[in-house]
């Protein structure tokens, strides 16, 4: 018999075995949504914090004033960039970038390159609200989870020593 046959013949067998619920199969394998990635990087985050803040000193009030700053942003991009959601969404942004630019020397030398990439990310955010450009909600949420998870697990390695 061909091998073709015998597969098709097994896909056919099985899908009538199982039913065919395509919605369960379908809804198992998609990923979390933005806000449930938002809300897992920040419970990380605050974990990473209490274990090992005081390992890290320098770098958690940073990366937690930097956070709270890109949450604050994420809800002014939520409720719309019109006049005064706009120059708090760039306020809260400046607070972010000049976080980052605090913890660039902080920064573990493996982490520099994703550190680098997030850095990039941030500032075409911010040159999009200091232009008046809509900015997605979606986009920024995503941005502002993997800042999250990468700070949690920024605070988990040692410093750099440059010494």
């Amino acid at each position: 018999m061909n091998p073709c046959i015998k597969i098709a013949f097994f896909v056919i067998l099985s899908s009538l075995i199982t039913g065919c619920d395509t919605g369960y199969w379908w809804s198992r394998g998609q990923p979390d949504g933005v806000s449930e990635l938002i809300q897992r990087s920040s419970e990380r985050l605050a974990e990473s914090v209490a274990k090992h803040g005081p390992a890290r000193e320098n770098l958690s009030g940073i990366a937690i004033d930097s956070s709270k700053a890109l949450e604050k942003a994420l809800q002014n991009i939520g409720s719309g960039a019109g006049g005064n959601q706009l120059v708090q969404l760039s306020s809260e942004l400046k607070v972010a970038r000049d976080g980052f630019m605090k913890m660039e020397g902080l920064i573990s030398i493996g982490s520099r390159a994703a550190f680098s990439e997030l850095s990039g990310q941030l500032r075409r955010f911010t040159d999009s609200a200091r232009e008046g450009q809509t900015i997605n909600p979606e986009a920024f949420g995503l941005f502002h989870a993997r800042t999250q998870f990468f700070l949690a697990r920024e605070l988990m390695v040692p410093p750099p020593n440059f010494g």
